[in-house]
């Protein structure tokens, strides 16, 4: 008790030095002990969302609906902003549901996601979710609609308040945020994606895009859940219980394709790492499942919210910085803010019997 006791009061001493808000869950699988700090509470999860795509998904393919090596074509109209791969590439392409689903993981595709999403239904994931034990994971927003949202494409948002726009968004329930995005999948089809990017450029260099209002806006609508919600659908999947076992197998290999290793930098080189990481304006997120090599393995949740520009640097930079903490070499954890609390709860817990 006494180290695991040391262990949360370094992940919380860690969280009030970095500012903002931020939930941390870390768990040793299968039985625990579980670390939680805030890790009840609701945090937006950016592209940690798509975890639940990727659940619900395989769950199709279990139910026979969904084939892998199916294909679905890119049209014009599903290209979102931050698409990383497909938006470069020629319409007309027919990359498999497998294909997708890698690109939605390895490099956060956003086009690859909304095109499973809106495949599977953007109503189809909380339920899922609730199935497993997970409520407060709400995901119904996909990236191409939250772009249109925020950059004034809904005749309901226009407001070039960002404050009024986030108390009209809060007044609304559950049901009235899905029915706007529905309402946007199905009336503004047409809008091209260079439209979308030409008035991100313009408004990111009016400066409308900036401050903390802004900040607060984009955070209210996006997806949401709690970092032991996330950090339990991680140990679902690690344990074969998220969907098939043959599934989750899957899953867990798509994980491990992750490009944006952030969790892996620092550890010894064969230490397998499956996760999946997340940012908008004021959120760095990181959930993964953990495989040292003579350990059982553990489940590392952060998410974060409210960030200044100044922390969100400062947490990308340390959820990179090389862990030496992790290894015990190097002299211990380096003594650097941020979410070096990622590093020193590594050197912690591999002192928990």
């Amino acid at each position: 008790m006494a180290r695991e006791d040391a262990l949360r009061a370094s992940v919380a001493r860690e969280s009030r030095r970095l500012g903002g808000k931020m939930g941390v869950f870390l768990a040793r699988l299968p039985d625990g002990p579980d670390i939680c700090v805030q890790a009840d509470k609701a945090f937006p999860l950016a592209s940690v969302f798509k975890l639940g795509v990727l659940t619900e998904l395989f769950h199709r393919v279990d139910e026979g609906a969904v084939r892998l090596d199916s294909r679905r074509t890119v049209h014009p109209e599903d290209l979102s902003p931050g698409g990383e791969i497909l938006e470069f590439l020629d319409s007309g392409l027919s990359p498999t549901v497998r294909d997708l689903a890698e690109l939605m993981i390895i490099v956060s595709d956003n086009t690859a996601t909304d095109i499973l999403f809106k495949m599977l239904g953007i109503r189809s994931v909380n339920p899922r979710m609730a199935a497993l034990g997970l409520p407060s994971l709400d995901v119904f927003c996909p990236n191409r609609e939250w772009f249109l949202l925020l950059l004034g494409f809904s005749p309901r948002f226009r407001d070039s308040n960002p404050v009024a726009l986030r108390r009209q968004w809060n007044a609304m329930d559950h049901d009235g945020w899905s029915s706007e995005m529905e309402w946007l999948w199905r009336r503004q089809k047409r809008v091209p994606l260079a439209a979308l990017k030409t008035r991100l450029r313009e408004w990111d260099t009016s400066g409308r895009m900036r401050g903390r209002s802004w900040r607060l806006w984009e955070e209210a609508t996006d997806n949401h859940g709690s970092p032991e919600d996330i950090g339990k659908l991680l140990g679902l999947i690690a344990r074969g219980k998220a969907a098939s076992p043959r599934s989750c197998r899957a899953m867990l290999r798509i994980l491990e394709d992750q490009l944006f290793r952030r969790l892996a930098v620092g550890l010894p080189p064969w230490t397998r790492v499956a996760s999946k990481t997340g940012g908008i304006t004021g959120v760095v997120n990181d959930a993964g499942i953990i495989f040292p090599r003579t350990r059982s393995p553990f489940v590392a949740v952060c998410l974060t919210r409210d960030l200044t520009p100044r922390q969100e640097k400062e947490a990308a930079g340390a959820h990179a910085r090389r862990a030496r903490g992790a290894g015990g070499a190097g002299g211990g954890p380096q003594n650097v803010p941020g979410l070096t609390l990622l590093g020193r709860s590594f050197a912690h817990w591999r002192c928990l019997s």
